[in-house]
């Protein structure tokens, strides 16, 4: 009987001890990530020029059509020969309005023409369309709306499409009716946004009109928040072009394609052929820009409240004397409006500040490393290709693009707030440790099944505010390959 005993006290104890090794074994296998949130969850998507539709037949409002395109440049070519400029400007002019007319705004800042925007008021498992279409969609916001849609059910997302056009304030009183629609389904008394590019001034101009109450978590994803030195400088009559920014900005693109085609650029970019090119551009706006503002710009987007919105600070007061310098009386409406968005615009530091101090776990994600597009003053700024770093990160301080910070800057810099290529410094952020930099990735790139997907999502859920030093897997500082994964530089 001993024997038995010693043996089965054996058996037992082996047993204990091999318990801790399978259990090791066990924990050295990654588990799926698990993001959950008792909270609906709201997309608020960037700018879509495809999105705004006629209301009787649903076509595009902006199309591209590939006769009336041709047509223009045979007419451009044509002139061109002759050397009219004069009848130049006539061609560009008539096919910039044939194909930005249709997004045009009254005197009013009401739309001119019968366009609107398709929005779903509910719920996405209320609508079988749409569903199925985000279901099939892997990229950018619907992308992201997708992986929302497995991790907290269809029945808690929900999705805000907008006339990018309508007053900031107008576009607030939307999603306002949208969260509190998703409450009232959900039974739930907040809910968590995520907002991408012009989606950013969405939603801050919804948090600057109704408050924090509402709202668990914000992320901002190449967020306009700050609105983008492009519109600022189109407004202000800033448009330029730089051989040197064109020339950065196709290199970028045409990096490690095929020997020959890489070949012949370089050969371009060395015979200056781009010079010449930048020269005529310049010269052609500086001597039509009053025409082009006062029979393109101004009507098509100058009372675009909207765009407005996405005007920074810095830029507004002058891009307000280029617009409507000496026409407030033609535009009474958009003019006193626009009074209500500037003080909006001025006001986003603040709106921004107060909500993370109300108890919102607010998280800001930028992206650079990518050239920023060649046609105004800041264009050598770095940026995700659509917007700059600068002004998505809340003021990090960036180097052009291309460059490092200097040495002597560096060297007085807290280094942890230094990115490992020396080409960001987040300190200068408004939300320094709760801002996210990564490099080579696209404007608004969480597409789905990627590590920034992993990363939107864990911010969105995580049950404090998040912080840079609190996930080892989502450091401050991240960089991506073509698939959106995390890599080490």
């Amino acid at each position: 009987m001993k024997k038995i005993l010693c043996l089965l006290l054996t058996l037992v104890l082996t047993f204990s001890l091999c318990v801790p090794a399978f259990a090791a074994d066990e924990s050295q296998t990654p588990a799926e990530p698990v993001y959950e949130s008792e909270y609906p969850f709201i997309m608020i998507r960037g700018i879509r020029f495809d999105g705004l539709t006629y209301e009787e037949s649903g076509e595009l409002a902006l199309r591209f059509n590939f006769l009336d395109l041709l047509t223009f440049f045979t007419d451009l070519i044509s002139k061109s020969v002759k050397g009219n400029k004069d009848a130049f400007y006539e061609s560009v002019a008539s096919y910039a309005k044939k194909l930005l007319g249709p997004l045009a705004s009254d005197k009013d800042g009401s739309s001119l023409y019968p366009v609107t925007m398709i929005q779903y008021p509910t719920a996405l498992s209320n609508d079988p369309e749409i569903k199925e279409l985000i279901e099939e969609s892997t990229d950018n916001e619907y992308g992201m709306t997708h992986r929302a849609g497995e991790l907290f059910g269809y029945e808690n997302t929900y999705l805000f499409e907008y006339d990018w056009r309508k007053d900031p304030l107008v576009l607030s009183d939307e999603v306002n009716e949208l969260v509190q629609t998703a409450k009232k389904e959900t039974g739930k008394d907040k809910v968590n946004i995520a907002c991408c590019s012009m989606g950013g001034m969405v939603a801050t101009a919804y948090l600057y009109e109704y408050g924090y109450d509402d709202v668990n978590s914000i992320a901002y994803l190449s967020g306009a928040q700050n609105g983008t030195y492009v519109v600022g400088s189109a407004m202000s009559g800033d448009i330029c072009f730089d051989a040197e920014t064109i020339s950065n900005l196709v290199n970028y693109y045409t990096d490690g394609i095929h020997p020959i085609l890489t070949f012949l650029i370089h050969f371009i970019d060395r015979i200056g052929v781009y010079k010449p090119v930048c020269n005529f551009l310049n010269n052609f706006f500086e001597k039509y820009e009053d025409r082009i503002y006062d029979e393109i710009l101004r009507d098509c987007f100058g009372t675009s409240l909207g765009l407005w919105g996405m005007c920074p600070d810095v830029d507004f007061d002058r891009a307000y004397d280029n617009i409507f310098g000496g026409h407030e009386a033609e535009y009474p409406v958009v003019t006193e409006a626009l009074k209500h968005v500037k003080k909006f615009v001025f006001s986003t530091e603040e709106t921004m500040l107060g909500a993370q101090k109300a108890g919102v776990k607010l998280s800001v994600v930028s992206n650079y490393n990518r050239p920023l597009v060649p046609v105004y003053d800041k264009a050598n700024l770095n940026g995700d290709s659509v917007l700059e770093t600068e002004l998505t990160s809340n003021f990090a301080t960036v180097a052009l693009h291309g460059e490092v910070l200097s040495d002597d800057y560096i060297a007085a810099a807290d280094k942890k707030y230094i990115s490992p290529d020396k080409v960001v410094d987040t300190s200068t952020c408004l939300f320094k440790d709760n801002t996210w930099m990564v490099k080579d990735a696209p404007h608004v790139a969480g597409s789905y099944g990627t590590d920034y997907s992993d990363l939107v999502f864990w911010l969105i859920t995580s049950d404090r505010q998040p912080t840079v030093t609190m996930n080892e897997r989502f450091p401050q500082f991240l960089a991506v390959d073509k698939n959106l994964n995390f890599i080490s530089e």
